[in-house]
Formats: structure tokens, sequence, C-alpha cells
């Protein structure tokens, strides 16, 4: 027959089995849970990267276009200038 200190030595053994096992399995949820929550980070980064790429490349874009068509109206307006001054004395020779 078992003593009350088999049963204590018994009941003392289980505890710590069972609190092993609960430190082991909430160990096993926080590195799961890490891991999702690292994973969900980088996804949100990367996310947050690309949109901030694309914004820049549309600004550089929308700039590069602004550049041409000023470029392109200073030379128009330089043109027109220039063919101006030929007709005008071009007007004035005999």
């Amino acid at each position: 027959m078992a003593t009350i200190d088999d049963v204590y030595t018994l009941e003392k053994a289980v505890n710590e089995v069972t609190l092993k096992r609960m430190e082991d399995k909430t160990d096993a949820i926080n590195e799961i849970t890490l891991k999702r929550m690292e994973d969900k980070t980088d996804a949100i980064n990367q996310i947050t990267l690309k949109r901030m790429e694309d914004l820049i490349n549309a600004i550089n874009q929308v700039t590069l276009k602004r550049i041409e068509d000023l470029i392109n109206a200073v030379n128009q307006v330089t043109l027109k200038r220039i063919e101006d001054k030929i007709d005008l004395v071009n007007s004035k020779l005999p």
C-alpha cells in the first residue's frame, strides 16, 4: 500500500512533468506567434517599400515629362524667334 509520502512524491513528479509540458507548449506557441509576427512585418515592409518605390517612380516620370515639356516649349519659342529674325533679315535684303 502507498504511503502519503509516496502519493506526494508521485503528485510532485506528475506536476513537474505537466509543468514542463506546459512550458514546452508555451514556448512553441510563442515561437510560432513571433515567427508569424515577423513574417507579417516583413510582408508589410515589402508592400510599403514597393508602394514607396512606385510613388517615387511615378513622381520621377511626371517630373521628367514636365522637364521634357518645358525644354520642348523653350526650344519651340527659341526656334520661332530665330525663324522670325531670319524672316526679318530676309525681308530687308534686296
